[in-house]
């Protein structure tokens, strides 16, 4: 098998810690645990969790570096206050007794006339997380990797020098990108909020609950999840 590196990172319990509460009943811990919960959405955090103290915490995590942990985990509700790090070492698995058979994901670009503000939106309106970006030649230059409850995707500045052509440039979209969730009513409800069109009402339709709008940016997304075992049995 190929040798994998993790990153492990081991965080004690900090300032504000009361040792005489469990985890759950600290202070902040809705707004921590909301955190946690979108880097494992992410696939940021691999496997996470408390040692047998309660005052000690161990994440494995997939990250390019220890600075990318830091700067990650520096936005958590609890860093520095209930929460710091002890400790981030490289972790290479040699032994895997979970090797699946290789498979494929395919991550679609979608071409901006505004990168920041689309990036601005994806985080606002779809709860996104940006898991890389890329430096451009200035702030609006942006290539960067986004996931959604760990479905990712990519956002770039359109270019017509490259033939990259934004939604706005053509007068309309080419594709549509369907985000598979498991409540697609709050998630279109926040898109709209955030500035995105409705084009169509949450609703049961063809075995699937969906919703549909376009985002500032004049592409086009369809929100739902099936309702029955998908894809159907053939009846042919």
């Amino acid at each position: 098998m190929g040798v994998v590196t993790f990153v492990v990172v081991l965080l004690r319990s900090g300032p504000e810690w009361d040792a005489s509460r469990p985890m759950e009943e600290q202070s902040d811990w809705p707004a921590h645990a909301s955190f946690m919960d979108g880097l494992v959405d992410a696939g940021f955090i691999v496997l996470g969790g408390p040692l047998a103290d309660d005052h000690r915490v161990v994440h494995v995590v997939e990250a390019e570096s220890p600075g990318a942990v830091r700067a990650m985990l520096a936005r958590d509700p609890w860093s520095e206050t209930h929460l710091t790090i002890d400790a981030i070492e490289p972790w290479t698995i040699r032994l895997d007794g979970r090797d699946g058979p290789p498979r494929a994901e395919m991550q679609p670009e979608l071409w901006v006339s505004d990168g920041p503000a689309a990036l601005a939106f994806y985080e606002q309106g779809l709860g996104a997380v940006v898991e890389h970006r890329v430096g451009g030649t200035d702030d609006t230059d942006v290539v960067a990797q986004l996931s959604v409850a760990g479905a990712r995707f990519w956002v770039s500045t359109a270019s017509a020098r490259l033939r990259r052509f934004s939604p706005d440039a053509i007068g309309g979209a080419t594709g549509r990108v369907l985000l598979i969730v498991d409540d697609p009513a709050s998630l279109v409800a926040a898109a709209l909020a955030a500035g995105a069109t409705a084009t169509s009402p949450v609703g049961d339709e063809h075995g699937w609950r969906l919703g549909r709008f376009d985002d500032p940016f004049g592409h086009q997304w369809e929100v739902g999840h099936p309702l029955v075992p998908w894809p159907p049995a053939s009846t042919s």
